[in-house]
């Protein structure tokens, strides 16, 4: 297998470095918590804590975990929660447009200035999950016997595996900082690292503040604990790991020990995988179950891929104005080079092909809704009509738009360059578009009476587009003639100009014909003169000088 090259992930150090230095000088530390932080993310990894820079991190499977195979979209939101966090409010954005702008993941907006903080130099942490808004995926716990019954705090937990030799007490605060920093970014969404100055302090985390050990729920830390006797103490014998479990569960009995133990290492890899809900797997399980038979979700992933599409829509703003067209942005063309097809499938019926009326009705060159209105057309589409998301979805195509490509379309907000590149976007409007150029409504659907609508009205809707192509040719007629008299005026005048500017040059060019023709005449005069006149003649005497006198008067 050939390296994997770094991609600019040394060259944001660099750029970190030199435009945050003062406030991060520590930047090899940062290095260092970021690929912490991404192999404990990992499903896979092999070993719970967090050790200083040399540390070397490992999976499963015996292949090293680097700085190189960290994803830059993750080094980017990690660089850019420790620059909010380190840098001075009013230097934070100027540091992180210069180290980040033009990477994946930037934005022109930085997290701080669309949820920012209260006005106090520190803000009151939230006293629960409820109280920040952010539900913890590890909220429920994983088995009946996660959550210890005499009542032991996850401090309490860690000092008991300590005190069976199962960690040694100086290795805890690493031990922690791995659950805590697990814990912090269980959402996937919120970058959880290590503070500078080797303390294991936790930067960062769900809940919009530093994540720590009281914020972890404690059943959640009992688990990995469980996971890590199990599968990273390889060296000790049975014995010894039974031995540990009983320190860490000493309020459950041997055989409820062993069949924790037994669940622990079965649901691993789901268990402690980021973004992971035991409400989202309880529900897909349900959607297998109930749709027993349906070739569209014959698999776990297809069911979960349905419950997560189900949480995209659930989310949409279906109050949003889309009956106006979109106000300002750039145009947005339907056809363009890489575009999706356009739909050939039925917008009037689910899972059919078009009817024979569907044929004339073309959609229009240009775009004339944004992101969120076309997000809150499927909302209202889909939830007050007999059309179903799965209908929608098979109806933008073929082939078909993947719940996976929809549900993150939905998922967003506002209105972006890559959004309006997506199919989702561009299918979804052509959707709606073909429906109004049939009469069709967007609210309170039922295809059969849309059926009978067109069918019954397809004389007129044929008329009624019909005139309209007619009308917009002869729009176009005219506006072609008015175009083609306007260019006719303009080359008339154009005409007329050079006419002008010729004459006005031959006229100057005759002008200096004639002085140039005026100015050799009279030189050739002023030659002529010269050389009529006579000679001039000279004096002989005056030119001998004085020496010639005094020769004379000698003589005499």
């Amino acid at each position: 297998m050939p390296p994997k090259r770094a991609d600019g992930r040394e060259k944001l150090l660099t750029k970190l470095q030199k435009h945050a230095g003062a406030w991060i000088p520590d930047i090899e530390c940062i290095k260092d918590s970021i690929v912490a932080s991404y192999y404990l993310s990992l499903p896979n990894y092999c070993g719970a804590a967090i050790g200083p820079s040399s540390q070397r991190y490992y999976l499963d499977t015996g292949e090293e975990i680097t700085f190189k195979d960290v994803p830059l979209i993750r080094i980017v939101r990690d660089i850019a929660s420790q620059i909010g966090k380190h840098v001075p409010a009013d230097r934070r954005n100027d540091v992180y447009h210069s180290v980040l702008v033009g990477m994946t993941g930037y934005r022109k907006v930085p997290e701080w200035d669309k949820n920012p903080a209260p006005q106090s130099e520190t803000p009151s942490a939230p006293e629960s999950d409820e109280d920040s808004g952010t539900a913890s995926v590890n909220a429920k716990p994983l088995t009946p016997f996660s959550a210890p019954r005499d009542g032991k705090t996850s401090k309490q937990l860690f000092d008991a595996l300590a005190s069976a030799g199962g960690i040694a007490r100086s290795e805890i605060p690493y031990h922690a900082s791995a659950i805590i920093i697990r814990d912090g970014q269980c959402d996937g969404k919120h970058a959880c690292t290590l503070k500078p100055g080797g303390k294991w302090e936790v930067s960062g985390g769900r809940l919009g503040r530093d994540h720590t050990l009281e914020d972890v729920p404690v059943h959640f830390v009992r688990d990995c604990l469980m996971d890590q006797i199990g599968r990273f103490m390889i060296s000790a014998s049975e014995g010894r790991k039974q031995a540990w479990r009983k320190a860490l569960c000493s309020d459950l009995t041997d055989d409820e020990i062993a069949e924790y133990a037994r669940v622990i290492d079965k649901d691993r890899v789901r268990t402690f995988q980021p973004g992971f809900s035991r409400a989202r797997d309880e529900e897909a399980k349900r959607v297998l179950a109930a749709n027993k038979g349906n070739k569209s979700v014959r698999s776990y992933k297809q069911a979960m891929e349905v419950v997560m599409l189900n949480e995209a829509f659930d989310g949409v703003d279906g109050t949003v104005d889309y009956k106006t067209s979109k106000k300002g942005g750039h145009t947005v063309e339907r056809q363009f080079e890489g575009a999706p097809k356009t739909i050939s499938r039925s917008v009037v019926l689910p899972r059919s092909a078009p009817l024979e009326v569907e044929k004339v009705a073309v959609p229009r060159a240009v775009v004339d809704k944004d992101c969120d209105q076309v997000r809150a057309m499927i909302k209202t589409f889909c939830s007050s009509g007999d059309w179903t998301l799965d209908y929608f979805r098979e109806a933008l195509g073929p082939p078909a738009i993947t719940r996976e490509k929809l549900a993150t379309f939905l998922s967003k907000r506002g209105d972006d360059f890559h959004q309006q590149q997506s199919a989702a976007y561009l299918m979804g409007w052509e959707f709606f578009e073909r429906r109004q150029k049939l009469g069709l409504e967007v609210a309170d659907v039922a295809f059969r009476e849309d059926e009978k609508t067109v069918t019954e009205n397809a004389e007129s809707i044929c008329k009624q587009v019909i005139a309209n192509e007619r009308r917009k040719t002869a729009l176009f007629k005219r506006h072609r003639r008015e175009m083609q008299a306007v260019l006719e005026d303009q080359e008339r005048a154009l005409a007329i100009l050079e006419e002008a500017q010729e004459k006005e040059y031959m006229e100057l060019r005759y002008s200096q014909m004639r002085d140039m023709s005026d100015l050799e005449d009279t030189q050739k005069k002023e030659i002529w003169a010269l050389e009529d006149a006579p000679p001039v003649k000279v004096n002989k005497r005056a030119s001998s000088g004085r020496g010639g006198g005094r020769k004379k008067k000698a003589r005499s």
